[in-house]
């Protein structure tokens, strides 16, 4: 019996660890910016996905760990891999930070997901909170899809026609598969079984 009780908790284990596997947050493999600014190396795509300018959940206000478009552009695109196909919940976003830059901050944006990196359908819409050029939070903006591909499509900023428009980092929130629910349930069942049958045993002893 106690043997059976066990194997009944470690296959629930597993199956929690299983879904915690699967669950938390994902940073993209790579990111494509439609556009960059072109000079001195610096506002590169992949800041915004590499964690450069985090400490905890807080990110900072130096430009050198921020993306950024060429002057003159308020509208931009990102496209992230995220490695594998994933069931999303939100997106967490440090806008722009920069203090003496915040109008370069994005305002609106859309969100799509893709499973194939072809086909895109819109999931979210929503507005950034302008930065405050100190340690900035996330903002989370909930949804819920599949996909292992997410386009971001900044529609303007907080800017005149002659700023650019930039972020400092992106990531996201996945939660279990479906398929780990099911074993995830059946673990936990094994578990009740068993105590069951313990209790009806030493009722009749």
């Amino acid at each position: 019996m106690f043997r059976l009780l066990r194997t009944a908790i470690l296959a629930a284990s597993f199956c929690v660890s299983a879904g915690a596997a699967l669950a938390g947050v994902i940073t993209p493999v790579s990111v494509v910016a439609s556009e960059e600014f072109p000079f001195w190396g610096q506002y590169r795509a992949v800041n915004v996905i590499n964690g450069s300018g985090l400490n905890g959940d807080l990110h900072d206000g130096d430009f050198n760990n921020m993306w950024m478009t060429d002057l003159g552009t308020q509208a931009a695109t990102l496209t992230f891999d995220l490695g594998a196909d994933y069931l999303l919940s939100s997106i967490n976003i440090w806008n722009y930070n920069v203090d003496f830059g915040l109008d370069r901050g994005a305002r609106e944006f859309v969100l799509s997901l893709s499973l194939d990196g072809n086909d895109y359908a819109q999931v979210l819409s929503a507005t950034l909170a302008q930065g405050n050029g100190t340690l900035l939070p996330a903002q989370s903006f909930a949804f819920s899809g599949a996909a292992r591909y997410v386009r971001l499509d900044i529609l303007n900023n907080y800017g005149d026609q002659w700023s650019a428009v930039g972020l400092g980092e992106v990531n996201f929130t996945a939660v279990p598969e479906p398929g780990v629910l099911p074993l995830l349930a059946a673990g936990l069942g094994l578990v009740g079984l068993s105590m069951r049958r313990r209790t009806k045993r030493s009722l009749h002893a």
